[in-house]
């Protein structure tokens, strides 16, 4: 448990750092190119690759962890892991070169209304990207591999690796090559950070043996990744269906909506994401021992950890967040950042569900019922197409925002059946007591936060200052809350489990 508790910390502050970094870019894309058609062309173009891209990192990673574990001796895993290896290459390639061909052909079509400068942004921003699939696609089982062997930190640098290339091409060429600095140096970036864990994995395990094709292994490692992969697109997939009915309104709104939702998932990367990538080697570990009560206890105490963290976060932000878009995008009109602060609450709704769904969908992936969760992406899909449409006209540009909330709660809630029934019940109940527990304390948290703004207003007017103070004052007055909940019952629970 003591070894467990150090790597959650050292996850913790690693994934920290890692979203603080991106945020960083985003910063700086900010910074030069605002809310402008050359962002808009960037954020609605970006979106196509990466559902490719998530498409390999997410649902290999997914789906490798529960067939590493099927093998008992560690020559075994590692023969496994270097045959995946070798034909995940091989059709990573085959998806980059589709990948580009469907850049050229839909791009100009999804996005008609930008000029001839936005479209040539576009249609390279996909390109550059679709060529990084082959290194994201070994990359993906790298990170597979070192996390289910609990080295965590190496996925993490490797990943932080990619952000700084990033931010180099974005400080130093931004004004020779413009926006699609980018995606160039995240190729860049990904090529490093590949010969990064590949040399993680020499290093551990020193293990060089060839290993021959083995075509049948490879398609039955695809055919159990197909619905996982796919599962982990949708995400992406609602995004771009988005981008695609904001491409024909106001210049700059395309830009604001990704600004809004990339701020907004930090809480939702560092806790909920978080949680659930150290709760899958165990669970997973548990279920492969028949072990199916430390199985349950694993994901109800993954729901209420991530809560614990998560809730305030979304409380506080839901509070701060038109001084948090001043604070961190410096260069926007008023006009602007109140555009996208107001985007960013409306995502709010959709931060809470899709990390309670990650912690499930690593249940259901365990229990090898993927095909559960790609149907309900797929209906997501449909129900977002629907609800943009009607959203546009009742909402304006916010319902793209608001459509997102509502179909991931809806997605949320369709998974959670489904793997309450499979399971046989988990505790509900003792889940829902903390929960009520979590959301008092969060409240609460939120009034101490009212009285700060009133109080620090009257004497003083410094952003950063009054931000700074309301985290500590809000942080601390949220622990100490939780502590007169009694919360340290179901911590020593956790840990006698």
């Amino acid at each position: 448990m003591k070894k467990l508790s150090m790597i959650s910390l050292v996850l913790f502050c690693a994934t920290l750092i890692l979203k603080f970094s991106s945020m960083l870019r985003d910063i700086l894309i900010s910074r030069y190119y605002g809310l402008s058609s050359d962002s808009d062309a960037y954020f609605a173009a970006m979106n196509i690759p990466n559902i490719f891209i998530l498409f390999l990192l997410t649902g290999i990673k997914e789906t490798f962890l529960p067939k590493y574990f099927q093998f008992e001796d560690l020559k075994g895993k590692l023969s496994y892991t270097q045959l995946i290896i070798r034909g995940t290459f091989y059709i990573a390639f085959i998806s980059s070169i589709i990948g580009i061909l469907i850049s050229l052909m839909l791009i100009p079509l999804l996005f008609s209304n930008f000029n001839t400068t936005g479209k040539n942004i576009a249609i390279w921003t996909a390109v550059y990207y679709f060529i990084s699939l082959s290194a994201v696609g070994i990359n993906s089982i790298y990170e597979g591999f070192l996390e289910a062997n609990k080295k965590f930190g190496w996925s993490v640098f490797s990943q932080l690796i990619i952000i700084l290339f990033v931010l180099f091409g974005l400080v130093f060429f931004h004004d020779k090559i413009g926006i699609l600095s980018v995606p160039i140096f995240y190729f860049i970036g990904t090529i490093v950070s590949l010969l990064l864990k590949k040399g993680a994995f020499y290093y551990h395990y020193r293990y060089k043996d060839k290993v021959p094709l083995d075509w049948k292994v490879i398609s039955n490692f695809y055919i159990s990744f197909l619905p996982i992969g796919l599962t982990a697109a949708v995400g992406q997939i609602n995004l771009s269906v988005d981008a695609s009915y904001a491409s024909h309104l106001d210049e700059g709104i395309i830009s604001s909506f990704n600004y809004a939702f990339r701020l907004v998932n930090i809480p939702q990367a560092i806790f909920g994401v978080t949680v659930a990538t150290i709760t899958y080697p165990i669970i997973a570990k548990a279920f492969h021992d028949k072990n199916i009560l430390a199985f349950k206890k694993g994901m109800e105490k993954a729901l209420i950890f991530m809560f614990l963290l998560l809730a305030p976060a979304i409380v506080g932000m839901c509070y701060l967040m038109p001084e948090l878009v001043k604070a961190i995008y410096t260069n926007f009109s008023d006009k602007d950042a109140s555009l996208t602060s107001t985007f960013s609450i409306f995502f709010l709704g959709s931060v809470l569900a899709y990390s309670i769904q990650a912690v499930i969908a690593k249940g259901l992936y365990t229990l090898d019922k993927g095909s559960i969760i790609l149907r309900a992406g797929i209906l997501s899909i449909f129900l977002n197409v629907i609800f943009n449409y009607f959203f546009l006209r009742s909402f304006g540009a916010y319902g793209l925002a608001l459509s997102s909330s509502l179909v991931g709660v809806i997605y949320c809630t369709i998974t959670f059946s489904a793997f309450y029934k499979l399971v046989d019940r988990i505790d509900i109940k003792g889940i829902s007591m903390q929960y009520l527990k979590i959301i008092c304390s969060s409240l609460i948290m939120l009034s101490v936060l009212i009285l700060t703004k009133k109080f620090y207003f009257l004497e003083f007017n410094n952003l950063y200052l009054y931000l700074i103070l309301a985290v500590i004052i809000g942080a601390l007055s949220y622990i100490i809350l939780i502590a007169i909940f009694n919360f340290n019952v179901v911590m020593r629970r956790i840990k006698k489990n």
